[in-house]
């Protein structure tokens, strides 16, 4: 999952307290003092946890809106064909005939718009 900019510094800060406290767990664990350091592990686990999966009221709104989108955008079926378009694409619309049969290319001596030398 794609963090954002603000997500990536929020766990960092996160992670700046909770590395402190999972040493002093470590090093309790190796003085022998089991239950502090499962308690001081425990805490520190707890709030990268906390930080990671806790809703807060600043994520409400964005939850609600990416629920809202979601039900209103829909994507397309992507398996699913029409035989018929229901409208004509932009290159099948037909365009009036002009009368000349010459070909769409202009000639190099004559000007793309032809009342643009004229003014």
């Amino acid at each position: 999952m794609a963090r954002s900019i603000l997500g990536t510094v929020g766990l960092a800060l996160t992670l700046a307290f909770a590395i402190p406290v999972a040493y002093l767990g470590v090093e309790f664990l190796l003085d022998g003092k089991t239950n502090q350091a499962l308690l001081f592990l425990g805490i520190a686990v707890l709030m990268v946890v906390i930080e990671e999966y806790l809703t807060t009221p600043m994520d409400v709104p964005g939850m609600v809106a990416g629920k809202v989108l979601g039900r209103a955008v829909k994507d397309p079926d992507e398996g699913v064909a029409d035989d018929e378009p229901d409208e004509p694409a932009a290159n099948d619309v037909d365009r009036p005939d002009t009368g000349d049969d010459a070909p769409d290319e202009a000639a190099d001596d004559e000007p793309l718009i032809p009342d643009a030398e004229e003014r």
